[in-house]
């Protein structure tokens, strides 16, 4: 457990049930305090700020009962009646700050199972202790060799990480030499999906409504007919009907003026809302329509207020490529290693809530996956979806990239509707299956059509099972 602040005076954590569904075994009331020095004591490990990352195990089923006071944690086991539903209760007291429980592992030893579970713990700032110990969150330990099948397929691709997390857990990580974890990777277009959540600041803050017309803001699109229907969502869902102009080359973007050319020099070949195209120029409109409106950098307002949170490393942020006029590029010039996209994946999947803190409003960002899109169902805000098509897509009409086209109804026809992913040229992968809990990191060089996402999803969703 790993409490942020050592402000708080006392915290009374009582009648925690681990639900299971066989009986547990009796046992006495053992306590043992932990000061955060001492390290291991009666088989447990007590975190605080500033320790080391470790884990706490407990040897059976059990009600857990924890103690803050004066900087020391009393952890107290007591044998449990098992019930298989979840417990949740409200208990008095309250930490101060930014404060956040991590996670405890529990091992449970039975005549059904035998493996080592891991289970999140979250408190929130400045309101009651609220946890939940759900049995359906638990997360089993697995080998990492039951992944060997999908480490194996994005290597021969040339990945370079691969990285999978089951119930908000780290279940397997995979660098390929000389990538290391703590790396830096181009995520490509898999930056368009930061757009999500700096749309979501945007409303959170006042900034911009979803059905806002961009020409209030963007006025040398004033007296445009065809512009003037263009609104935010349409940038967001690539229904914009624009299409990048013909002097824009992403391999040269430090040397362009990128809003210049995105408000100036764009054409636009649909009305809006009729047809959609991939391309960057709605996300370069959508950094002027944010800059003009804030005054604000929108990339340093995502990492002052997302990135960073979420672990992203200042000086990978400093690598985020710019313009010639120092302009972020929205649509694919950020640097992320994996863990820290691994935790924006987390951090979306989870209604924009991550350690205690609500950093995205859920109802925002529940957008990537609701909002309708005429244009194209297999696209939300900023990301794309499994969605069924219901005829959305147009082949020889609609602009869409190879491996994001549909077969049949779906992108990926044997995968779920509710799988969504962000994308980027060398297969930068990151997917969200919210049915089963799972976000999945891949890092690579990919440069052939021959990769199959549907290939390496079940390779990691049979090593799951």
């Amino acid at each position: 457990m790993k409490p942020r602040s050592q402000r708080a005076s006392f915290v009374a954590l009582t009648g925690l049930l681990l639900a299971s569904t066989t009986s547990a075994q009796s046992a006495g009331n053992n306590m043992a305090a932990f000061d955060g020095r001492t390290g291991l004591l009666n088989s447990c490990v007590a975190l605080f700020a500033g320790a080391p990352r470790e884990r706490a195990v407990l040897e059976s089923n059990y009600d857990v009962t924890l103690q803050l006071l004066n900087d020391q944690l009393q952890f107290g086991l007591t044998a449990a009646t098992v019930r298989p539903s979840t417990d949740t209760r409200h208990c008095s007291g309250h930490f101060e700050g930014d404060t956040y429980l991590d996670k405890i592992e529990v091992r449970q030893v039975d005549t059904q199972t035998d493996g080592r579970y891991f289970l999140q713990m979250q408190a929130l700032p400045g309101e009651p202790m609220r946890l939940q110990l759900n049995s359906a969150l638990l997360t089993r330990e697995i080998p990492a060799e039951r992944f060997a099948s999908a480490a194996l397929y994005s290597r021969f691709f040339n990945g370079d990480a691969l990285l999978v997390a089951k119930n908000g857990h780290i279940v397997f990580e995979d660098y390929v030499a000389p990538f290391a974890s703590g790396d830096p990777h181009l995520l490509a277009s898999g930056t368009k999906s930061f757009s999500a959540a700096l749309f979501a600041l945007g409303v959170r803050d006042g900034i911009w409504t979803l059905d806002e017309p961009v020409h209030q803001t963007i006025t040398e699109w004033q007296g445009d007919a065809g512009r003037e229907a263009i609104t935010i969502r349409h940038l967001l869902n690539l229904s914009s009907g624009l299409k990048d102009s013909d002097l824009y080359n992403v391999l040269r973007v430090p040397q362009l003026d990128i809003y210049d050319l995105a408000v100036n020099h764009s054409t636009q070949v649909f009305p809006a809302g009729s047809h959609v195209i991939y391309g960057s120029v709605n996300f370069y409109v959508l950094s002027a329509l944010f800059e003009r409106k804030t005054g604000k950098d929108p990339a340093q307002y995502l990492y002052d207020n997302v990135l960073r949170t979420l672990g992203m490393p200042e000086q990978h942020h400093n690598l985020w490529i710019r313009d010639i006029k120092g302009k972020p590029q929205l649509a694919g010039g950020a640097y992320l290693d994996a863990r820290s996209w691994l935790n924006y994946g987390l951090m979306i999947a989870d209604g924009g809530y991550w350690k205690g803190r609500q950093l995205l409003d859920p109802a925002t960002l529940a957008l990537i996956t609701e909002i309708d899109n005429p244009a194209y169902q297999g696209y939300g805000v900023s990301w794309w979806r499994n969605n069924a098509m219901n005829g959305s897509y147009q082949a020889g009409v609609d602009s869409v990239p190879p491996d994001a086209r549909p077969s049949g109804e779906r992108i990926l026809p044997n995968q779920g509707g509710d799988l969504y992913f962000a994308g980027g040229l060398g297969r930068q992968r990151l997917y969200i299956v919210p049915s089963e809990n799972l976000v999945i990191v891949r890092f690579g060089m990919t440069l052939t059509d021959a990769f199959s996402d549907e290939e390496l999803l079940r390779r990691v969703q049979e090593a799951l099972k």
